[in-house]
C-alpha cells in the first residue's frame, strides 16, 4: 500500500515537472475574455507577464496594467462587463464561479486609474470592488470609478451602490449620484462647479464613449452628460445654466417697438 502511494506521488511530481520543463502551464479556466483592447495593456499572473490581446483570457489573480493609450474591455463568465481605462492598474483578486456560470465570489482591487463596471447575472451580494480608500458593494449596478492618490470617486448610472470608507463609514449612492471617499470619509459630491471639474478631469468615459462596444456603453443621466468636450448631442453637465435670454427691444413711448442697435 505504501509503495502504491509513493508511486502515485512520484507520478504527480513527474507530471508537474514535465509541465515546467515543456513550458506548458497547468490548465486554468479563464474568468473572462477580452472583447476590446487598445495597446498597451499587460497582465501578470500565474503564467507570467503577457500582452493582452483581443479575445484573450483573463484569469483570477491577474494584475492588469495599461499605459496612457491603453484600454481593456472584458466580459466575465457571468456576463459582468468591466472596462480598464488608460493609465490604470487593477487586480482580479477572486472570480469563483459555478457550473451555471454564475459567480460565487467576485473581488476586484482597483489600484489606480479609471474603470467602468456593469454587473452580470450573479447575485449582487457576491460582488466587491475595493480601492485604497473605498469598498463598493453593488446592486444591479452600472458605474464609473476613478482612483487617484488619496481619493476614490464613483458616478452611478444604474441601480445602487453601497460605499464604505476605510473606517467602514458608509453611504448609499443611487442613479445620477457622484460620491468621493478620502481618509476623512465618504460623501456625495453635489451638482455644481466641483462636480463638473471632477467629471472633466477624472472620467474620460463620460466625456466620450467612442470606441466602447455596445455592451459597455451606458445611458448617461442628464447631469453627467458630456459637457463642452462631450459627444455631439450632449446636453451639458450638472450645474450648467441656460444662456440668459437677450431682452427684446423696448417700445417707444407711443408703443411702437424701438429698433435694436
Amino acid at each position: 500500500m505504501r509503495k502504491d502511494i509513493m508511486r502515485g506521488q512520484r507520478f504527480v511530481l513527474a507530471l508537474l515537472a514535465g509541465a515546467v520543463i515543456s513550458g506548458q502551464p497547468l490548465a486554468r479556466e479563464a474568468s473572462g475574455t477580452t472583447v476590446g483592447v487598445k495597446p498597451d495593456a499587460k497582465a501578470a499572473g500565474a503564467g507570467g507577464l503577457r500582452i493582452i490581446e483581443i479575445k484573450g483570457p483573463i484569469y483570477m489573480g491577474d494584475v492588469i496594467t495599461t499605459n496612457r493609450r491603453g484600454q481593456v474591455q472584458i466580459i466575465f463568465v457571468d456576463d459582468t462587463k468591466f472596462v480598464v481605462g488608460a493609465n490604470s492598474k487593477v487586480i482580479i483578486d477572486a472570480f469563483v464561479f459555478n457550473a451555471n456560470k454564475t459567480a460565487q465570489d467576485v473581488s476586484i482591487s482597483a489600484i489606480k486609474g479609471t474603470f467602468r463596471f456593469i454587473t452580470g447575472k450573479s447575485p449582487k451580494d457576491n460582488y466587491s470592488i475595493r480601492t485604497p480608500s473605498m469598498t463598493i458593494g453593488v446592486r444591479g449596478t452600472a458605474f464609473d470609478l476613478a482612483v487617484r492618490p488619496g481619493e476614490s470617486m464613483v458616478v452611478v448610472y444604474e441601480g445602487q451602490t453601497n460605499l464604505c470608507d476605510i473606517l467602514n463609514r458608509c453611504m448609499e449612492a443611487n442613479r445620477g449620484t457622484m460620491a468621493a471617499s478620502t481618509q476623512e470619509g465618504v460623501r456625495s459630491v453635489p451638482a455644481g462647479a466641483d462636480q463638473r471639474r471632477r467629471l472633466e478631469a477624472y472620467f474620460p468615459l463620460i466625456k466620450s464613449q467612442a470606441g466602447l462596444g455596445a455592451a459597455f456603453a451606458v445611458r448617461l443621466p442628464a447631469n453627467f452628460a458630456g459637457g463642452p468636450t462631450g459627444d455631439p448631442g450632449d446636453k451639458g453637465t450638472a450645474g450648467d445654466k441656460p444662456e440668459p435670454k437677450r431682452p427684446g427691444p423696448s417700445p417707444d413711448p407711443d408703443g411702437r417697438p424701438r429698433p435694436r442697435l
